[in-house]
């Protein structure tokens, strides 16, 4: 795996889990 797409599943993963929280904090 290369250091670019490591660094895309990282960021890919981090706005995931920003996003789970935003709807959690908004459902709930």
């Amino acid at each position: 795996m290369s250091v670019s797409r490591s660094g895309q599943f990282l960021k890919y993963l981090i706005t995931m889990n920003s996003g789970w929280q935003l709807m959690s904090t908004i459902a709930f």
